[in-house]
């Protein structure tokens, strides 16, 4: 006996925003920009971090 079952998924309509935080460099600061992001449901598709040198 073969039994398959069709499965449709229905997803929140996909909203892309453009975001840039400035803040101190410190380690784990991508980490816990991107733990918050993830607790609120967003996926993080695309990420440039830059650190710029001081004068």
């Amino acid at each position: 006996m073969l039994l398959a079952e069709s499965v449709i998924e229905t997803t929140a309509p996909t909203q892309l925003i453009s975001m840039q935080l400035v803040g101190n460099d410190r380690p784990g600061i991508v980490r816990d920009i991107t733990r918050l992001l993830a607790g609120q449901g967003v996926n993080v598709e695309h990420l440039i971090t830059d650190v710029p040198l001081r004068p």
